[in-house]
């Protein structure tokens, strides 16, 4: 899956196998409600610089992906871990979530991202 970011058109190639964990949080820099950040936790940089290491400034921002990397990391002491964090596309973060809840199947996903997906299949008119 490819998604092209900002207005640099920096893509992002996501291998769906490597990703772990998606969480979506309200996004407190724009103030509107109803936006909201698609969280990415992955295995691999996936040949991207958007795709950061996972570091304890990125922790102490987000306790609820903290929680889920702490109890990774004791199940998997070997595996590095990388974070890329989708902000813009307003209404367009709607499908791309629920793209990413199709293809990645092995991911896990938290509540949030859950309920997001919810509500996106219960309001659209284009999900089948």
């Amino acid at each position: 899956m490819k998604i092209i970011l900002g207005i640099t058109s920096k893509n992002i190639n996501i291998i769906c196998d490597k990703v772990v964990f998606v969480h979506v949080e309200e996004d407190d820099e724009t103030h509107d409600s109803g936006d909201f950040k698609i969280i990415l936790i992955a295995l691999s940089k996936f040949r991207s610089d958007r795709m950061l290491p996972i570091d304890e400034r990125f922790l102490k921002k987000h306790a609820y992906i903290a929680q889920k990397y702490y109890k990774l990391k004791t199940n998997f002491l070997e595996n590095s871990y990388y974070y890329t964090i989708i902000k813009r596309g307003k209404f367009k973060k709607y499908p791309l979530l629920d793209l990413i809840y199709h293809s990645c199947v092995y991911a896990d996903f938290s509540e949030e991202a859950i309920d997001t997906i919810k509500y996106y299949r219960d309001n659209s008119k284009t999900h089948n």
